[in-house]
């Protein structure tokens, strides 16, 4: 919307965007703490940090498994 206020997109691809947005499924991140924990790490700062850096990594690529 901010893009097409200022003038750098127009009705069509505003409008292709807002479609897509309706229709996008948003990705569930298919890790979990257990999963970790299952893989001997414990419960705890490390496993928080591992979990986000794994989480991460997955956005980075797309959302890809």
């Amino acid at each position: 919307i901010l893009l097409y206020a200022n003038g750098t997109m127009d009705q069509n691809q505003l409008e292709q965007g807002r479609e897509f947005a309706q229709c996008w499924v948003i990705p569930t991140f298919p890790v979990s703490g257990n999963d970790l924990i299952a893989k001997g790490i414990k419960p705890g700062p490390e496993l928080g940090a591992e979990l986000n850096a794994l989480e991460q990594n997955w956005i980075d690529r797309g959302f890809t498994d």
